[in-house]
């Protein structure tokens, strides 16, 4: 249950330490963000596909192969409903026997955002600085360069153990095991951080009071999004070769009306360029249904398993997330809220999410390891279908 608006009056003096830490170089928003309303349901996750027009899938193929994209290999599967469907991967193919191994460059971008709070005055959400809801004095952007994303560890998945690695490529190798067990074949992220990049454009946002005494922020996707393509990207210097993650610390977006909230993070395509990102909410504040990394390994494993975000599936749905029927090869959705075992790291617990091996969504024979059909066997049969 999320906290009520009467809870925020007797946390002023936490605001007021909150504050006293707050970075004060950035230029507050002239537009005063409102109490959250009290039937918005702050657990409810919802999906917003983005991405590029199929059509533009052979052009985006051939950036890749130039150097002009990240890298992308094509596929081509035959799945039970008698249908071929396409579509494209990141890093090199599984299923050429090359066994290639794949390394991009992704750069995180923190987003800073600006607000004044009825009662409370200025209040800068900025994952720079140090989180009060984390116990280490880290920052959110020190947790993120710290965990499983971007730092190896040995996996064991479903009984095979699929080498030292990174999370999203652990779950890569063993949704494609029986064709790359054995193999050099990896998806690897080489971070870099930039500047953060200051949204203080919206025109309309949200707020609730969290556990750390501290505020959750909510602001409109679409309004988000072109502030991100026109002015964020851009002025942070990222091209279609990288892979940018921008992370929020404790905001969420909704899509259009508040009550169709909350969306923890998403990715996107850009036609034309090509270019493909990542938004991730790092929720340290446990104040939402997801862990504080559970979006993050989400989203980026959707990325890598669907980069330009319009790979066809047989429909699918009433799992996870998803309330009704998909027919996409978004790999976190089906199973929102099913955490995979916590991964130890650099001193810190990260609670990564477990992702749907690709033959789940085909109703094809698991390639997986452990012959399942997720990276923590939650999934042991594929997805019913079709969805109705």
């Amino acid at each position: 249950m999320k906290p009520s608006f009467k809870a925020l009056l007797c946390c002023a003096a936490a605001f007021a330490v909150l504050s006293s830490m707050t970075p004060t170089a950035v230029a507050q928003n002239a537009v005063t963000v409102q109490p959250l309303p009290p039937d918005v349901d702050t657990q409810q996750r919802i999906s917003r596909n983005l991405g590029i027009h199929p059509a533009g899938n052979a052009a985006a193929l051939q950036a890749s192969v130039v150097g002009a994209a990240v890298p992308m290999a094509a596929y081509s599967v035959v799945a039970s409903d008698g249908n071929t469907y396409t579509g494209t991967l990141v890093g090199s193919s599984p299923f050429d026997g090359s066994g290639l191994s794949t390394t991009v460059n992704t750069t995180i971008i923190p987003v800073v955002i600006p607000v004044s709070i009825p009662g409370f005055g200025p209040y800068v959400s900025d994952p720079t600085a140090p989180d009060q809801c984390l116990f280490n004095g880290w920052s959110d952007t020190t947790m993120v360069l710290n965990s499983p994303i971007f730092n190896f560890t040995d996996y064991v998945i479903n009984g095979q153990d699929v080498g030292s690695t990174q999370y999203i490529d652990s779950f890569q190798r063993a949704s494609f095991w029986q064709l790359v067990g054995g193999t050099n074949y990896h998806v690897l992220l080489q971070p870099s951080q930039v500047v953060a990049q200051t949204f203080a454009t919206f025109t309309q946002a949200f707020f609730d009071f969290n556990f750390c005494g501290g505020f959750n922020l909510f602001f409109e996707i679409n309004e988000f999004d072109s502030w991100v393509r026109n002015v964020a990207l851009p002025n942070a210097g990222v091209d279609p070769t990288q892979f940018p993650m921008l992370l929020f610390q404790n905001v969420v977006l909704y899509d259009t009306v508040i009550q169709n909230c909350c969306i923890g993070g998403y990715h996107n395509a850009l036609d034309g360029s090509f270019q493909t990102y990542s938004i991730s909410n790092l929720d340290t504040s446990s104040y939402f249904s997801f862990a504080e990394s559970a979006a993050l390994s989400h989203e980026v494993g959707e990325w890598a398993m669907d980069p330009l975000v319009n790979n066809a599936t047989p429909s699918w749905g009433h799992i996870g997330q998803v309330g009704g029927c998909q027919n996409n090869l978004e790999v976190g959705d089906p199973l929102s809220g099913t955490q995979f075992p916590t991964v130890f790291m650099n001193g810190f617990f990260y609670n990564m999410q477990e992702l749907a091996f690709f033959d789940w969504f085909f109703d094809t024979p698991s390639l997986g390891a452990g012959g399942v059909y997720s990276n923590n066997g939650s999934f042991t049969t594929p997805a019913v279908e079709p969805c109705t």
